[in-house]
């Protein structure tokens, strides 16, 4: 995937029985910037720094390793990198879209 492209999980794959690939805890529309009080979540999706939400979609569904692998090497993105490994795992939405989340993760610590 190209940076900035979205991950879908496939509809029907264990736990994402929503057409959009969702858990059926969540509305199929309901993007992370909904289900928590996301720092991100601005009035113009434009206007934010995160990526997902630029693109009015959830976390779970965008490709954050093609992300990471597309910023530039130095001790920022290592500190983006090592944030996101360390927040993701608690959040709430994670917790609902761990099947899509999970891997992105690990693959991410690998990078």
């Amino acid at each position: 995937m190209e940076s900035g492209d979205v991950r879908r999980p496939p509809a029907g794959a264990a736990g994402n029985d929503l057409p959009c690939g969702c858990l059926s805890g969540a509305s199929e529309h309901e993007r992370c910037y909904q289900i928590k009080d996301c720092p991100f979540d601005t009035e113009k999706p434009t206007s934010t720094s995160c990526p997902a939400r630029r693109l009015e979609i959830g976390c779970w569904q965008y490709d954050w390793v093609a992300h990471y692998r597309g910023l530039p090497r130095g001790p920022a993105s290592e500190e983006w990198k090592q944030a996101m490994l360390d927040a993701c795992p608690g959040c709430v939405v994670y917790a609902l879209h761990a099947e899509a989340l999970r891997p992105q993760l690990v693959a991410l610590a690998d990078a």
